[in-house]
């Protein structure tokens, strides 16, 4: 992989990290602060008992 190769995988890296980042913000909007700490903490266990 060439240095243009790398860039764009950087670029595709910052995009998906942005895209995650924007729905967190738009779950954080449509909740409140409490009801989305729990939603998560839920998913988080959930996802570490499989």
């Amino acid at each position: 992989m060439g240095k243009a190769g790398g860039l764009q995988l950087a670029k595709n890296v910052q995009r998906e990290i942005m895209e995650v980042v924007t729905e967190l913000i738009e779950r954080l909007r449509r909740k409140d602060g409490l009801t989305f700490l729990l939603d998560e903490l839920l998913c988080f266990t959930q996802s570490k008992s499989h």
